[in-house]
């Protein structure tokens, strides 16, 4: 489920607590981003189906007082695919700075393999999204890429075990060479990166400093 907590100007964090129960279900919802003003969400639910598995796709909420509303389902289609089945799976959305393009990641046919990172543009005429691009040979690998970030000077991070790295999911930084378009991966290296999977990095608007969650040892369980 998706948490919230607010940090004072000490620096401490409070209790966090759950958003309302539009946002969190029965199912598994999480990797969130936000829009410049935090009024629309972004994020991921994979349903549990009566078969077990998950179905995963990414979701659009906006805020309603202090909650958010009923979230409604971004339909993503590629070029190679417009007729797929829905058996692919889609989430992590990471929005870019000015707010055109989600950054996400999938297996969906027309990648490299494993999990591939894919965008889409938002036309605001017409209030739509575009077919998914992938993002090329130069970011995605035969493994899985996931956790897009794109920081405000348009640096996309992200995770991967295709790359060359210290081990399990390593996060890489590409630099950003056109509209939509990075190259020059660089492993951020240790004491970001270990022998663990390390993911999800975010940076603080603003700020050199940021989050990143890691399944190392000297946590409090799994993935912290």
């Amino acid at each position: 489920s998706l948490f919230t907590s607010k940090r004072d100007k000490k620096g401490k964090w409070n209790t966090p607590r759950p958003l309302n129960n539009t946002i969190n279900t029965s199912s598994n919802e999480g990797a969130a981003t936000f829009d410049k003003k935090a009024a629309t969400m972004y994020f991921t639910r994979c349903v549990y189906t009566k078969k077990g598995n998950f179905a995963c796709d990414i979701y659009v909420a906006n805020k309603k007082g202090k909650d958010f509303g009923v979230p409604d389902t971004i339909p993503i289609l590629t070029r190679e695919c417009e007729t797929c089945d829905d058996s692919s799976q889609v989430g992590h959305p990471a929005l870019t700075p000015d707010g055109r393009n989600l950054l996400f990641s999938s297996d969906m046919p027309g990648g490299y393999g494993g999990k591939d990172l894919w965008y889409i543009t938002y036309d605001k005429k017409s209030k739509t999204w575009s077919k998914a691009t992938n993002l090329g040979d130069k970011i995605n690998t035969k493994g899985d890429e996931m956790f897009p970030f794109v920081n405000q000077d348009g640096s996309l991070y992200f995770s991967s075990n295709g790359h060359a790295g210290l081990g399990g999911l390593d996060i890489f930084k590409a630099e950003m060479t056109g509209d939509v378009t990075w190259d020059n991966v660089e492993n951020i290296q240790y004491p970001i990166n270990s022998s663990s999977d390390d993911f999800a990095l975010i940076y603080e608007k603003g700020k050199d400093q940021g989050f990143f969650t890691s399944n190392r040892p000297g946590g409090k369980g799994k993935d912290d």
